[in-house]
């Protein structure tokens, strides 16, 4: 409820011309592909494809001949004669589209997979040296339709990607920008943090313990007691918003986490990202005092 909220008045502020639209660069709002979830969604619907076929197949025999096909049914050879005819499998069935995907890059789907392109998915690792073979298997390309892609904005990293991906190699031309390695230090995730219950409590706890008010759904007498929403800034973990912090507190309090993320005593875990949002007004004013001074 909590969430809903703060999303509410996100779009009112947004209608209102009081804060931007997101920027669709950040990393904040993007998500990596990995091949194993690529090539898992396209398995699966080659698999759904040959059933469908199969399916039809039988269907059609049915009503050809609906006697026939029972009696057909009980010889365990007219099951691989099916399979194989409705399949496709002669032709290679599904390990053949898979050769051609992985050898291609082209990829051949009914329903898209929600991907923005169809080519580009593959490419040939160099072998210049050790260092080039390697740094294929840790870059990250956002893709060719960007590439195409009609816009006058500048392609520069931004300051949450730092860490996350490599600020300097990328390579020249039309991908410059586009294709980018990542960090040394980074690891992807593909699953949430395992936390226990009592490590979320932790958080929770550790958080009030900075100065942050909860909110009444995540307070635990659900008074309802909470800073006003115009002085104070909104505090979420994973998607729930634990409470609301001043922005006077705001830095120091990311600070704070910052430097318990790092310390191995500490059971904040190390994949936790600490965003720090500062009001728009405040930044607007202090840039209004350095160009007063």
């Amino acid at each position: 409820m909590e969430c809903l909220l703060l999303l509410l008045r996100k779009l009112y502020s947004f209608a209102a011309n009081e804060c931007c639209v997101d920027n669709s660069d950040s990393l904040q709002n993007q998500e990596i592909l990995l091949p194993g979830h690529l090539l898992t969604s396209f398995v699966k619907e080659k698999f759904e494809e040959m059933l469908i076929a199969i399916r039809l197949g039988f269907l059609k025999e049915m009503q050809n001949d609906f006697g026939k096909l029972v009696a057909n049914l009980q010889e365990s050879s007219f099951w691989n004669k099916a399979i194989d005819r409705y399949g496709n499998l002669g032709a290679g069935g599904i390990g053949r589209k898979v050769q051609v995907f992985l050898s291609t890059g082209n990829i051949v789907s009914s329903t898209g997979l929600d991907l923005m392109q169809v080519s580009g998915y593959t490419i040939v690792a160099e072998r210049l040296n050790f260092l080039r073979y390697c740094a294929h298997f840790r870059s990250v390309h956002r893709g060719q339709f960007f590439m195409e892609m009609k816009t006058t904005s500048v392609r520069k990293l931004l300051p949450d990607q730092w860490g996350f991906l490599c600020p300097v190699h990328t390579p020249d031309g039309g991908p410059c920008g586009l294709l980018s390695h990542l960090a040394l230090k980074c690891k992807v995730m593909a699953y949430p943090s395992p936390l226990p219950d009592s490590n979320m409590k932790y958080l929770d706890g550790l958080l009030l313990s900075l100065g942050i008010t909860p909110t009444c759904a995540s307070a635990e007498s659900s008074d309802g007691g909470m800073n006003s929403v115009f002085s104070s800034l909104p505090v979420a973990i994973d998607g729930r918003v634990v409470g609301r912090i001043s922005a006077r507190l705001l830095k120091p309090t990311a600070a704070r986490l910052r430097h318990l993320k790092v310390d191995h005593d500490s059971l904040v875990p190390l994949t936790l990202e600490v965003v720090c949002i500062p009001s728009g007004e405040k930044l607007e004013r202090e840039k209004f005092q350095c160009v007063l001074q």
